[in-house]
């Protein structure tokens, strides 16, 4: 893995472009802003901003579901907090703690296989 956020893994295999922002640049380039240099390309957020639309949109898809759990590990005798995203193409899970980083390392691993979801995501409108 590398360390990309997760918004960023997720924008990339659903082939979301980024937008450029020029708000730190010193000088007026609407004009010719993807020319600039001062600009940094921007993902959708998806830890804060788009969180909820995301969340709705993945949990409201026809047999899809989310859950987080605790789960018993009798080789260490100790529970692991474990989140899953069901899809009629398989199940993807996390061990983050975080739910919200929980659930979008599933939705990550999801739309690495299944295509139709990271399509869906893709038509989506996203703030940046």
């Amino acid at each position: 893995m590398t360390n990309k956020n997760l918004s960023q893994k997720i924008c990339e295999a659903c082939r979301i472009e980024p937008e450029k922002d020029c708000t730190n640049c010193p000088h007026p380039c609407e004009t010719a802003c993807n020319n600039c240099s001062y600009g940094e390309l921007v993902y959708p957020d998806f830890e804060n901003k788009n969180f909820a639309k995301l969340f709705k949109l993945i949990t409201t898809i026809e047999e899809f579901s989310f859950g987080t759990m605790l789960c018993y590990i009798p080789q260490i005798l100790s529970y692991r907090q474990l989140s899953r995203l069901s899809t009629p193409e398989g199940d993807y899970e996390s061990e983050n703690t975080d739910p919200i980083k929980a659930f979008l390392s599933c939705v990550f691993k999801c739309v690495v296989k299944e295509k139709d979801t990271a399509n869906c995501i893709k038509r989506g409108k996203w703030e940046v």
